[in-house]
């Protein structure tokens, strides 16, 4: 059975949400919320779900190949690691900001020792940095989506694949 599909939408949703919170000014909107603790879960159960995702991808691709070639498929991989890896970034950060702010007893051993942890976090979490990553990441993770959807229904299903085919010469 693939469950694929049924996991890859879980991560879309978090992450997409994730940007929307990272690119808008809700701080000054909204100062009260707790928006570094919201936008840290979204980006940490979303990285984990991409991580779902490709493990469940490398299990639903051998009944996929029947159905699409091998470059797409290459491509929709290529496109997913990519995913991964922006936002596996940008979670580190918030997982590590999260750590050394919460549990100071416990990560101090590793803050004192390993000291360019605290630099790498202050880094990818200042803001144009963060917000850069996240709309790379929402391009790079939009791009798979409509990959897999090229995949699943071809490169004819509607103008934004057809246009994605024609980027990558698919048709």
């Amino acid at each position: 059975m693939n469950i694929h599909p049924i996991i890859v939408h879980f991560p879309i949703a978090l992450l997409t949400l994730y940007v929307v919170f990272e690119i808008l000014p809700l701080e000054r909107w909204y100062p009260r919320a707790a928006w570094a603790d919201i936008k840290a879960i979204l980006v940490c159960f979303g990285g984990l779900g991409i991580l779902a995702a490709l493990l469940t991808g490398q299990l639903a691709e051998s009944s996929l190949l029947a159905h699409a070639s091998e470059n797409v498929l290459h491509i929709h991989k290529t496109f997913a690691a990519a995913s991964a890896a922006v936002f596996g970034i940008i979670a580190l950060a918030y997982f590590i900001r999260w750590a050394f702010s919460k549990h100071i007893a416990f990560f101090k051993p590793l803050q004192e020792n390993v000291p360019f942890i605290q630099a790498y976090s202050d880094i990818i979490l200042t803001r144009w940095v963060v917000v850069t990553l996240a709309l790379v990441g929402f391009i790079v993770l939009s791009l798979t989506g409509t990959l897999g959807a090229i995949i699943v229904y071809g490169p004819n299903g509607d103008f934004i694949t057809q246009f994605v085919a024609s980027l990558f010469r698919l048709q």
